[in-house]
């Protein structure tokens, strides 16, 4: 079976009314196979990537040395730098770390994550401090938290809608969550518990996604029966549709056959006219450029969806990476992290650089949300890493946000006596404190997709928790 599935359930649904004629003309409609598509046919698409494990990202961000925060940070967390081991935190700073200059400074950012850091001075990068979910640490319950978009969901309850999913419902009956790994987490899924997956399409694989084309050379046993399944359901089909009844339980697998293989034909043609060979830079992403091919892999669909956003319906997208539970070596592990995500080399530059070349205009069409399970604790363990947490940061990139930091991005609370004689910093298993509600980060992202759709999406934002004066205006 393909490796790239279409599990829109609606198209199927609509196809088992008629034949197989009827099916492709009401599914594909009048749309010409190889349309004209530049940036202006683009719309707005939302990129949820979910950092799987509970990422660190007081690892990726750091206070400048100077302050009395500073000196707390640097003696909680001294441990988590071993390679090589600092005498001091200004040394480790200037080594690890570029100051900001949008905002006056008085932050770092992470250097395996230049390219974030030149965006941020660009305004092109919102971090919202002390964001929470999930109040556990338990990553199968935070991770549902997160991935619904609810701070009450039951841990059991994971047949269930998520945030995604309401938002493409929300926005229209056309638009679809594109999953671009290699499953469909409850995020993409939709409210009706007998369709979650009616507005879902899963492109794990751009380029292999409609009926199986088989692996290795064209005569082996792979690609011989491919050839001969695909020849069998559309030479077989349109007759035996006609033989029986419409009821005829076997009828379900030869329209599904030809569902599939009219649409991956047409984001076939697509891409074959526009971006047939994609660019070097791209390919490298899977090729063994970044660590994670995983994730360079999932680039790579994003890019080919852009140019196909009409055919795909995407106005939500999923993208994911593991490997966050850092309770050890937590060095070793996030900076290369870092940089697959927002290196020089990493897939976010790769992306938004090779649409800018030669789709100009719909990188501008694109914003990112970073989310994990949860954050992780203040101070560093006895393994040179950090244990599961609550709070942390969202991170939020795109040339329309309102570039800065939002909320209080090391808070004095973290080096104030918390009544038994310590600070948060000197505690051991403090947490960062939750002020702001997942549910006020994410409805500010719905609307910004289309006006309207965050309360529709979480219709208690409005009462969830903000941190004092801070704002939501980031997009």
């Amino acid at each position: 079976m393909t490796n790239s599935l279409l599990t829109r359930r609606r198209l199927l649904t609509q196809a088992l009314g008629g034949s197989t004629a009827a099916m492709l003309a009401g599914t594909l409609g009048s749309r010409p196979l190889l349309a004209h598509h530049s940036a202006s046919d683009v719309r707005k698409v939302l990129v949820h990537v979910m950092l799987l494990g509970g990422a660190d990202f007081r690892h990726l961000i750091a206070p400048a040395p100077g302050s009395a925060y500073a000196n707390a940070f640097w003696q909680a967390r001294r441990g988590l730098y071993q390679n090589p081991a600092y005498g001091s935190y200004a040394q480790c700073f200037n080594a690890e770390y570029t100051e900001v200059s949008l905002g006056g400074g008085g932050f770092g950012i992470h250097k395996n994550a230049d390219w974030l850091r030149r965006q941020y001075n660009s305004g092109n990068v919102a971090i919202i401090s002390n964001v929470f979910g999930s109040l556990n640490r338990a990553h199968d319950h935070s991770q549902l938290i997160t991935m619904a978009g609810d701070l009450d969901a039951d841990r059991l309850g994971t047949n269930r809608d998520g945030w995604g999913g309401r938002l493409a419902e929300a926005i229209s009956d056309e638009a679809n969550v594109v999953s671009l790994s290699g499953g469909v987490p409850i995020f993409c899924k939709g409210s009706d518990p007998a369709a979650r997956l009616d507005q879902v399409v899963h492109a794990s694989n751009t380029r292999d996604f409609s009926l199986p084309k088989g692996h290795g050379h064209d005569q082996s046993e792979s690609k011989v029966l491919a050839r001969a399944l695909k020849s069998y359901y559309l030479g077989r089909g349109p007759s035996a549709l006609a033989e029986h009844q419409r009821n005829w339980p076997f009828a379900i697998f030869f329209q599904h056959a030809a569902q599939i293989q009219a649409f991956g034909d047409q984001l076939d043609a697509r891409l074959e006219s526009h971006v047939a060979d994609r660019p070097a830079a791209i390919q490298a992403l899977y090729q063994g450029a970044l660590t994670d091919r995983y994730w360079g892999g999932q680039c790579a669909n994003l890019y080919d969806c852009m140019f196909a956003t009409d055919i795909l319906g995407m106005r939500v997208a999923h993208m994911e990476m593991g490997g966050w539970d850092t309770h050890a070596n937590q060095q070793g592990s996030v900076d290369t992290k870092f940089s697959d995500i927002f290196g020089d080399d990493g897939g976010m530059k790769t992306v938004v650089n090779q649409l800018d070349q030669n789709l100009k205009g719909a990188e501008r069409k694109l914003t990112f949300v970073f989310n994990s399970d949860f954050g992780r604790q203040l101070r560093a363990n006895g393994g040179n890493g950090t244990d599961h947490g609550r709070a942390n940061y969202s991170i939020v990139w795109g040339k329309q946000v309102n570039g800065g930091a939002y909320g209080e991005l090391f808070p004095n609370s973290e080096i104030s006596n918390n009544g038994n004689g310590q600070s948060p910093l000197e505690t051991e298993g403090s947490d960062i404190e939750g002020r702001t509600s997942i549910e006020r980060v994410f409805g500010a992202l719905c609307d910004w997709v289309k006006p309207g759709t965050g309360d529709a999406v979480f219709p208690n934002r409005g009462t969830s928790a903000l941190e004092f004066g801070t704002t939501m205006d980031f997009i």
